[in-house]
């Protein structure tokens, strides 16, 4: 296809690509750690020990809609920036704090994009009650798991209901449109668009299962191309979204770049003001966040760095901090050691320190009644 003369500089309104909630980074630079567009400050908790990498180091953990941020307390640096897409599991365990001492905290396991390797962190609240630990990163994570429709290219989806595209939440369609033609084959397939103020979405009229949604947060640019079906739209998605090239058909011209125009318009939008689709009920007492906010919309400004080679992680190198963070592989092992036990003349896999067999039989410790205490206190 030859590119459209009219089309000069798309590189330059192309956008930034969002890292924060898909990379895994330590030690970033101050502006890093200021919201990007689009992204909101959910929690603030203080006095949070990072116990792998930072024991007896009290910081603070701040929860987005993107990510864990967490950095000592009134400085920058030591600091951890953790995508919610990155995260493949969320536990409750004990851990030694040297702080605290042996307390519950929360372990997360992620997987870093950008080096390949499992990373492990280790979140101790110094306070001796902290449900807000546990429960505000499981809430927010979870709602990041199950919007992942605003932020990803999704094909073959039930997301079409006799014929009408079911909305998502703050979704509003602006424009429906059929006798649209997807040029994915030498055929063609007839359909309709729909444009709204989250994505676009294109459906097959004689099998709404065979759809494609794409959301402006994974569109690069729209332009006008001519191919051997004549001029047609095209839509290419960013690497991160599978960076497809989708070619659709619109008859006549006119319509075809009013569409254009349209989905333009909306891509400007949303790069201003983008919408992640994580959904959350802030409590009105909830004054720290209120007051986390105004911190963070002061650095803002900073946070618009499309200019940074960095910003897309192909540049990005990873801190010597990388290391400390590493899952062990070594407590995998350690658990599943089959070894001989002499009271029950078996071989069982290895136990816990400081367990025993006898604790294994006791899985619900017996408590005295009432009926047990009158015979002893009658004894006595």
């Amino acid at each position: 296809m030859a590119v459209n003369p009219e089309v000069k500089n798309e590189r330059d309104v192309v956008g930034d690509p969002i890292w924060e909630d898909r990379q895994v980074r330590f030690d970033v630079r101050e502006k890093h750690l200021a919201c990007r567009k689009g992204e909101m400050v959910i929690d603030r908790l203080e006095g949070i020990e990072d116990t792998k990498g930072n024991n007896g180091c009290k910081g603070v953990l701040v929860i987005t809609n993107l990510r864990l941020i967490w950095h000592e307390v009134d400085k920058h640096s030591p600091n951890l920036s953790i995508g919610l897409g990155c995260i493949t599991n969320l536990s409750q365990r004990v851990a030694v704090s040297k702080l605290r001492g042996r307390a519950d905290a929360l372990f997360v396991l992620s997987s870093n994009q950008a080096a390949g390797q499992r990373l492990e962190f280790i979140f101790t609240n110094i306070a001796s009650r902290a449900p807000r630990l546990f429960s505000s990163v499981r809430a927010v994570h979870k709602s990041y798991e199950s919007s992942k429709m605003y932020r990803e290219v999704k094909m073959r989806s039930a997301m079409i209901r006799n014929g009408t595209l079911q909305l998502l939440r703050e979704e509003q369609t602006f424009e429906t449109l059929g006798g649209v033609w997807n040029l994915s084959t030498d055929e063609g397939n007839l359909g309709s668009f729909t444009i709204t103020n989250i994505r676009v979405v294109w459906h097959a009229s004689s099998n709404p299962t065979f759809n494609i949604s794409i959301p402006y947060i994974k569109l690069r640019y729209a332009l006008i191309r001519d191919s051997k079906f004549g001029q047609a739209l095209v839509l290419e998605v960013r690497p991160s979204g599978g960076g497809y090239v989708l070619g659709f058909r619109v008859d006549p011209v006119s319509k075809l770049r009013e569409i254009q125009t349209e989905i333009k318009s909306m891509l400007q939008i949303s790069r201003a003001s983008p919408i992640f689709g994580v959904q959350f009920e802030e409590e009105p007492s909830a004054r720290p966040v209120a007051v986390a906010r105004e911190a963070v919309s002061r650095q803002a400004t900073a946070s618009d760095v499309s200019g940074d080679q960095d910003e897309d992680g192909s540049a990005y190198e990873v801190s010597e901090a990388f290391a400390r963070y590493y899952a062990e592989e070594e407590n995998t092992q350690r658990e599943n050691t089959i070894e001989f036990n002499e009271d029950l003349q078996l071989c069982i896999q290895k136990l816990p320190e400081a367990t025993s067999i006898s604790d294994l039989w006791e899985v619900c410790p017996r408590r005295s009644t009432r009926r047990d205490r009158k015979p002893r206190e009658a004894a006595k």
